[in-house]
C-alpha cells in the first residue's frame, strides 16, 4: 500500500464517521514496545517503538444462533528508536515513525502491515583513511546517513494478564529502502521479536472509536 493509498484510506475513515451512526471516542494508555531487532536478521540489536491510536473501528456480527462474531481494525502511528551491532563493520541507530493498519480478531490474534519513514545513522568500527591537503587521515568514528522508506509486516496476540490489562507479545519483519547508498537505493531485511504492553506510568491518550453492529436475518 503506498502513501497516497494511506490519504485515500484516511479519506474514507473520515466519511464512514458521518455514514455511521455509532461514533464515539475512547481513552487508553499508550501502549510501548521493547524486542529484539535483527538488522539484515543476523546482526543483533533492540528496538523501542510507541503506539499512537487515531482510529478503531468495530464490527460485530450477531449469528443466527445468537452468537456475537466481532473484530476490529485500528489505524495507528507509531514512533520508534532502533540500534543494531555489526561485528568488526559498522553499528546503526535509526529514527523513524510508521503508519500502520492492524486487523484484530474476536480471539485476541492480530495482523497488520505498516509503512515508514526514517532516518539511519551508521557508524563505521574500522579504520576510515581519507587525503586531505595531501595528508592521509585515519578518521576514527566515521559516518554517514541516509533517509530510509520501510514497509513491515507483523501478526502477534493479545493475551490477558491477571492482574489485569494485556501483554501482546509479536513477530515483525521490516523491509528498508536505503537511499542514497553508494549512488543506488538497497532494501534492508530486518527481524523483531518482542512484547508490547501498556505501562502503570503510561499517559492516557484519546482517540476515535466507529463501531458497527450487524444482525444476521
Amino acid at each position: 500500500m503506498s502513501f497516497f493509498k494511506i490519504a485515500h484510506l484516511l479519506a474514507f475513515i473520515l466519511f464512514l464517521q458521518k455514514a455511521n451512526a455509532l461514533n464515539s471516542t475512547s481513552r487508553l494508555g499508550i501502549p510501548f514496545s521493547i524486542s529484539y531487532y535483527g538488522n539484515s536478521i543476523v546482526h543483533p540489536g533492540f528496538k523501542m517503538s510507541a503506539d499512537f491510536i487515531w482510529f478503531e473501528f468495530l464490527k460485530s456480527k450477531v449469528q443466527k444462533n445468537g452468537n456475537v462474531k466481532s473484530s476490529k481494525k485500528t489505524l495507528i502511528t507509531t514512533p520508534y528508536f532502533s540500534f543494531y551491532h555489526h561485528a568488526r563493520s559498522h553499528q546503526g541507530f535509526q529514527l523513524g515513525t510508521d503508519i500502520l493498519w492492524r486487523r484484530t480478531n474476536g480471539k485476541g490474534w492480530f495482523r497488520e502491515f505498516g509503512l515508514g519513514l526514517g532516518y539511519l545513522n551508521r557508524q563505521n568500527l574500522g579504520d576510515t583513511w581519507d587525503v586531505k591537503n595531501g595528508v592521509v587521515q585515519n578518521l576514527k568514528g566515521a559516518y554517514r546517513g541516509y533517509f530510509i522508506q520501510s514497509f513491515s509486516l507483523s501478526k502477534g496476540k493479545h493475551i490477558l494478564r491477571k492482574s489485569g490489562g494485556h501483554v501482546i507479545p509479536f513477530l515483525r519483519f521490516n523491509t528498508d529502502f536505503i537511499n542514497n547508498y553508494n549512488s543506488s537505493v538497497i532494501p534492508i531485511l530486518s527481524l523483531e521479536v518482542g512484547i508490547r504492553l501498556i505501562p502503570s506510568f503510561s499517559p492516557l491518550r484519546r482517540y476515535r472509536v466507529i463501531e458497527k453492529i450487524k444482525k444476521n436475518d
